[in-house]
């Protein structure tokens, strides 16, 4: 194996975010440790908001989003997915399923549906920080970049939980220019490593 298939090899989040990875507490960190023969297992408590436009209620339900609630049972599994990672997140009876991958420029690239998310990985005062770089339409390699006026805007971050470092504090934020808000996600979530047999 050579050194470039050596590094592809690696797990995504170390890989992406190179010597920046150490800066992350282990609560986040164990969150990304996934590489071919494990997966990441994680349960927690979040609050869902959606946002009051009547068109933004349409959009969530379009999108099958979990109905707003302030304490919705959330499981996470992360699972090998080539050189990526497939996301699925249960909010109650809900899931939501994204795959990522690395993009150009190290970017990492999220996936949902047919839209997909670029994002800058940043270490940011502890924590991680998605900083959205583009959007696109994704009919299979082909990808169409949204204008900004007509792409989603995604903010989220990770961190710590101040009261329990073993637990990971996440925040998702998503809206819509002209509409606002479409819904945002919050909550703890306490994540394991285990082997994916």
């Amino acid at each position: 194996m050579n050194a470039h298939q050596a590094v592809r090899g690696s797990p995504l989040y170390p890989r992406l975010l190179g010597a920046s990875w150490s800066g992350l507490p282990a609560a986040v960190r164990r969150c990304h440790l996934r590489d071919t023969a494990t997966r990441v297992r994680g349960s927690g408590t979040f609050q869902i908001r959606h946002g009051n436009a009547f068109l933004a209620g349409f959009i969530v339900r379009m999108l099958r989003m979990p109905p707003a609630a302030k304490a919705v049972p959330v499981q996470l599994l992360i699972t090998p997915d080539g050189d990526g990672e497939k996301w699925l997140r249960t909010f109650g009876n809900c899931r939501l399923v994204t795959t990522q991958r690395e993009h150009r420029n190290g970017h990492l690239a999220e996936r949902t549906g047919m839209i997909e998310f670029w994002f800058c990985l940043e270490v940011v005062s502890g924590g991680l920080r998605y900083r959205q770089t583009g959007a696109a339409l994704r009919l299979g390699r082909w990808a169409v970049a949204l204008l900004p006026w007509m792409s989603p805007q995604v903010e989220a971050q990770e961190k710590a939980n101040d009261k329990d470092p073993n637990q990971t504090q996440v925040h998702v934020r998503v809206t819509l220019p002209l509409i606002g808000l479409l819904f945002s996600y919050e909550g703890c979530i306490r994540a394991q490593v285990v082997p994916t047999s």
